[in-house]
């Protein structure tokens, strides 16, 4: 009995122990959410990834609809750690542009499943949007001429993308550092500050603007910049009789502020023949000139009058006249790109500054002097249009070019039509008029006028037929019936019913194709299932999806073309069927299955192939060798071979493939160029173009990259025996022929005055933070060493023994060394050290007397590098609160934790909190106010934002006690 007893306790302890490793123990939780938002760029579909613990499945919703598990890709993580599941799913482009987007972003999440089936825990929503760039600039840098001293801004209005373009600027073909120059500021609208311009900051200067889906550049502004005399301005008299012994006032201690009580307006239009004034008016100023164009304005082209305020400060008004014929000659001259423009400049003395004047210029993107005008010939007319009733009408009209820009409005029968009283019209930003729902009443003649501040000019009439139905047109060939998209029916059902379902039975001959299609109402998803495979979305031939507002419905549509290909090797019985998803009142999903479609192949009369997919040998354009300047930018270019489908294009350096989303110095465009943005030492090297599709991969001839100007690079340095884990200096690296740390001898001789030890003029950033997964690279120069090599956490990096470039200053003729090493994210998390992870230069030397081989080094300033976070919850966040009148009160708040440590301000009912004596931040975040008073009710959030992101507290509301006392008093009374 006891060998029987054991036999079944063993297969109990069996059944357990499975069962136990089939149902998840612990907490559900998601160990990867879905990223906060996903572009969708070209044809790339965004690939929505989530993790879970102990769950026993995963679901996605998709803008408030539930994926169907055919839909969802699972991963088997069981070799990694058996208590995580992984799934994920494919939004399309047309998945998002088929989304009605009146309700808001498409979005999904990921729900983790407990073992009823039920959401145990859903991560947060992720917004997919696909990413575009548009090609127009809304206004590009303006040439200019500016005085040394003053400040000059160049205007980019770039063009509209999703995600916002970031904004680069280039200064002569050559990418702008702005980071390492302290005048350069690049403001938040993507306008360059120049502070203080030099002659040096003369030159060509261009806007770029790029994200994800593109790259796109401005025109070129010239910058010219001059010596501008201030003590050399005239002490002119302002009215006449007046001396200028009395006019000139005492200089001044800075003791009254100028200023400009009025301005220049932006812009000025100027027509033939006639001119235009502009005004200027300047408190507690000496002089008040017109400066246009970088040329000061004679006196006989301006009109003074001065005056006294309440204050006894004087007040100078000047207008300046400008006519046309000087406008226009200036626009002969310096081209459309150029910009007339005018700046109002005000003196005054001040014994403070070392030439005695003082002085304030008005910005310099007002002031601006444009010609008008308006050609005579419109872009596009409209022409006759035959539409049926309830349909809309689109008539066609784009104004002759002008400007300013002219309006377009509409007449029909000689009556103008108002769009903004009546929703019957629309007209978009081209000019095109758009009649929704036409009638028969909407018959008539209709036709366009443009017009600006110069003239208007009417178009051609164009008429207007309405009848029963739509006419047929010969411009395209009508689709057939079968591939035709229904419309809703008139009664919409409640449940899925099928409008168009699969036959049982399509014959197909060589060469021929069928074309097989479903569409449905009131599902939430339609599916192919073909050969017992489930067909992806982007091998449909064509799929749409319509929103019903009124009943909330939708109707899809979907076809597929089988074809002789999808036949062979597949059963005899090859069968297509349509699945229609949608959730039932309790929230399930269920389905309703279609007709089986059988395809057979049968024999007939020989038809042409279908193209068969290829490439050709042979590129349009191969990239040529190529010689560019040091920090310039490159341009290689490549038209890859013909193919079908159309090739797509990469870059390889050395061998290795070239990944931008790695490195943003690099951009492959669509066409097959590549552009380096910033050329670097390391971009030198051997380039190849390499262009493939479902057909096969074709590699063109290398080229070479050479840099020119670049700093001359270190005599060869390597080692024929391998190196030492810690390649110290030794008596053998200086007596042997490859020296590590070569003698004097090795390098140029100079007599100016040597330095007793190296000096740094470049060490590493106090603090670098890896961002995205990118690695980050560490720079050091120094003076007056005979080797640089990079330590860090106190060892010595091998690999920088052997780079590094010296160049010889040509002042002193002192020695100057660079290195530079590349810091990856996963150097900086295999370190286990208790401090951070960080990186010192060294500079090694022969110190005064010292014998050979007794080395001696200096040693940067350490620089630390983190891998930035920022996590989401706020460790105290503000609480509402009623104060006291004239008592203190405080908002709590500490940011969540991150690196770099997350930077802490306030808004009130959503505007930026400035601390004053009454409003302080203090250090860990908490905002103090001083005597509460009324004027301090409001809503108030805590925000906090490091290099990674912006997170926003709770809000929070303080009001008055005494005025909710008042009011429950008033309320008791009255009741």
């Amino acid at each position: 009995m006891a060998p029987y007893f054991s036999f079944i306790s063993f297969l109990l302890v069996t059944f357990l122990m499975a069962q136990a490793r089939e149902l998840p123990l612990g907490e559900i939780s998601l160990e990867q959410e879905p990223e906060q938002s996903y572009y969708i760029v070209k044809k790339r579909p965004a690939v929505i990834v989530c993790k879970a613990r102990n769950a026993v499945d995963i679901t996605f919703t998709c803008a408030g609809t539930q994926i169907p598990p055919t839909s969802v890709e699972m991963e088997d993580m069981s070799d990694v750690d058996p208590e995580v599941i992984q799934a994920k799913i494919e939004v399309t482009r047309a998945d998002v542009q088929n989304y009605d987007d009146s309700q808001g972003a498409f979005w999904c999440e990921c729900s983790a499943l407990d073992i009823d089936g039920q959401p145990a825990v859903t991560s947060r929503r992720s917004f997919i949007t696909v990413a575009h760039l548009k090609h127009r600039f809304s206004s590009h840098p303006q040439s200019r001429q500016a005085s040394e001293g003053e400040n000059v801004e160049f205007i980019c209005g770039a063009p509209v993308g999703d995600p916002k373009p970031e904004i680069l600027w280039r200064k002569d073909k050559k990418r702008l550092n702005i980071k390492e120059n302290s005048r350069l500021v690049v403001t938040d609208q993507g306008s360059l500050v120049i502070e203080s311009a030099t002659q040096e900051d003369s030159g060509l200067y261009q806007c770029v603007a790029k994200n994800p889906a593109g790259r796109r550049e401005s025109k070129e502004a010239k910058l010219t910049v001059s010596v501008y005399a201030e003590s050399s301005e005239p002490a002119e008299e302002v009215s006449a009789g007046e001396s200028s012994e009395s006019r000139i006032r005492n200089p001044r201690q800075s003791e009254k502020k100028t200023y400009f009580s009025t301005l220049p307006q932006d812009s000025y239009y100027i027509r033939p023949d006639e001119k235009v004034t502009m005004e200027c008016e300047a408190t507690a100023a000496d002089i008040l000139t017109f400066r246009c164009n970088g040329q000061r304005m004679q006196r006989h082209q301006m009109q003074t009058e001065q005056g006294t305020d309440n204050a006894g400060n004087r007040v100078i008004k000047s207008v300046l006249t400008v006519e046309y014929a000087d406008v226009r000659d200036y626009y002969s001259k310096a081209g459309d790109s150029s910009s007339y423009a005018c700046v109002c400049v005000a003196w005054y003395q001040d014994a403070t500054n070392p030439r005695g004047w003082g002085h304030i210029s008005s910005d310099e993107n007002v002031g601006i002097v444009l010609l008008s005008y308006l050609d005579r010939t419109f872009q596009v007319e409209p022409s006759d249009l035959t539409v049926g009733v309830n349909t809309d009408a689109v008539l066609l009209c784009e104004p002759p070019k002008g400007q300013p820009s002219p309006w377009v409005y509409w007449f029909k029968d000689r009556v103008r039509l108002d769009p903004r009283s009546d929703d019957h019209y629309s007209i978009n930003a081209k000019g095109h008029l758009t009649i929704h729902r036409v009638q028969y009443d909407d018959s008539g003649v209709y036709n366009c006028l443009a017009e600006n501040t110069v003239d208007q000019i009417q178009s051609k009439r164009a008429r207007l037929i309405v009848t029963a139905e739509a006419p047929a047109t010969t411009a395209a060939p009508v689709a057939s019936m079968e591939d035709t998209i229904p419309s809703f029916p008139d009664q919409i059902p409640d449940f899925p019913v099928f409008l168009n379902d699969l036959k049982p039975q399509y014959d197909i001959t060589s060469g021929d194709r069928a074309t097989l299609v479903c569409s449905v109402v009131s599902a939430d998803q339609l599916t192919f299932l073909c050969g017992q495979a489930r067909i992806d979305s982007k091998d449909l031939k064509k799929s749409d999806s319509q929103y019903d507002n009124e009943s909330g419905k939708r109707l899809l549509y979907a076809s597929y073309e089988v074809t002789e290909d999808v036949l062979s090797g597949a059963s005899d019985d090859f069968y297509c069927q349509c699945t229609a998803w949608y959730l039932n009142a309790d929230g399930k999903w269920q389905m309703l299955q279609g007709n089986k479609g059988f395809v057979n192949l049968v024999e007939g009369e020989e038809r042409e192939p279908e193209p068969k997919t290829y490439i050709n040998d042979d590129f349009v354009y191969e990239p040529t060798d190529l010689t560019v300047d040091f920090e310039g930018e490159a341009e290689l270019a490549c038209e890859p071979p013909q193919g079908y489908p159309e090739p797509t294009v990469y870059w390889t350096k050395d061998g290795v493939k070239i990944k931008p989303e790695l490195d943003s110095n690099f951009i492959v465009l669509e066409e097959g160029p590549l552009i380096i943005e910033y050329v670097r030492l390391g971009d030198e090297g051997m380039y190849t173009c390499v262009a493939e599709n479902s057909a096969g991969s074709r590699v063109s001839r290398p080229m070479q990259l050479t840099v020119r100007g670049k700093p001359t690079t270190l005599p060869p340095t390597t080692p024929t025996t391998p190196m030492t884990p810690t390649p110290e200096p030794t008596d053998e690296d200086i007596t042997d022929g490859t020296d590590l740390y070569p003698t004097t001898s090795d390098y140029y001789d100079y007599t100016a005055i040597k330095l007793t030890e190296p000096l740094f003029s470049m060490e590493p950033k106090e603090a670098s933070y890896i961002v995205n997964d990118l690695p980050i690279t560490l720079s050091c120069s120094v003076v007056a060493a005979k080797s640089l090599v990079f330590a860090c956490n106190d060892e010595v990096v091998d690999e920088t023994v052997k780079t590094g470039y010296l160049t010889i200053e040509p002042t002193s003729q002192q020695e100057i060394r660079d290195n530079s090493l590349t810091i990856t994210k996963e150097q900086v998390e295999a370190w286990t050290g208790s401090d951070p992870f960080s990186c010192t230069c060294r500079g090694y030397y022969l110190a005064e007397g010292a014998e050979a081989g007794d080395w001696s080094f200096v040693e940067s300033r350490a620089g630390t590098i983190q891998i930035a976070f920022f996590k989401k919850r706020f460790m105290m966040e503000p609480v509402s609160q009623n104060v006291q009148q004239g008592e203190d009160a405080e908002l709590r708040c500490k940011a969540p934790a991150g690196v770099p440590t997350p930077t802490v301000y306030w808004l009130k009912d959503g505007y930026r909190l400035n601390e004053d004596e009454t409003v302080m931040i203090n250090e860990q975040g908490s905002l103090m106010i001083k005597g509460f008073s009324a004027k301090d009710e409001g809503d108030y959030t805590c925000v906090a934002e490091n290099m990674l992101k912006r997170r926003t507290s709770k809000t929070a509301s303080i009001r008055l006690a005494g005025e909710q006392t008042y009011f429950l008093m008033n309320w008791v009374c009255k009741y």
